[in-house]
């Protein structure tokens, strides 16, 4: 019998940015989803920057709250059991869903 052997691809250490002509994330949902009532105005998002120094745009932290609370009540009202762990905010910090208990 042999040792099973596996090959990895090495990751690069980090994610190059989008090329220049190469369309994001927003475009490619409006062309997807061109009659989309979502905001996609930069202007009402916050803009969250990633280790790699790309940046997004997201709902403001208020604008998440909001979101975690109809969210949290829907589950609750649908699932008296259930019980959400993880809720992804738009900025600053989040806590370890276990550690944040």
């Amino acid at each position: 019998m042999g040792a099973a052997v596996t090959s990895a691809t090495p990751r690069p250490a980090h994610s190059p940015p989008n090329p220049p002509n190469s369309p994001g994330s927003k475009e490619i949902l409006l062309d997807w989803y061109p009659n989309t009532s979502l905001d996609f105005n930069e202007e009402t998002r916050a803009k969250k920057r990633n280790k790699f120094g790309s940046h997004k745009f997201v709902y403001t932290r208020e604008q998440m709250d909001e979101l975690k609370g109809w969210f949290s009540a829907e589950i609750k009202a649908r699932f008296p059991e259930g019980e959400v762990l993880y809720f992804t905010l738009s900025s600053g910090r989040r806590k370890h869903p276990t550690k944040a208990r």
